[in-house]
């Protein structure tokens, strides 16, 4: 089983502050999803299923076309875990050896 934490920012949490949907992507989101572009599906859980969701997300370099520079992000559709999630809270990404993706958000204390 392959996992990774981050602390959500206002720009990846907070529609006011920016509504991309995207997650920016973290040196052990690496090692989830690899370098080239992964789609699929992903389970959204909050706070310990307090809220629960799926969406589709996509993996990929937003500087595919720059020689040298790379800016790996996790974009995913609107749903209604990352709709309650908040900056400073801490999202966990896990996949599965069976491939299955899930998305925990834990609120911040």
């Amino acid at each position: 089983m392959l996992s990774a934490k981050k602390i959500l920012s206002a720009v990846e949490a907070n529609p006011a502050a920016s509504n991309q949907h995207e997650l920016n992507g973290v040196s052990q989101f690496k090692a989830i999803f690899g370098t080239g572009e992964f789609r699929g599906t992903a389970d959204f859980i909050y706070a310990s299923g307090a809220i629960t969701d799926s969406a589709r997300v996509t993996w990929y370099d937003s500087r595919d076309a720059h020689p040298i520079r790379t800016e790996h992000r996790l974009y995913f559709q609107s749903n209604r875990v990352m709709d309650a999630a908040k900056a400073g809270d801490t999202l966990t990404i896990t996949r599965s050896p069976a491939g299955t993706i899930s998305v925990e958000v834990t609120p911040m204390p």
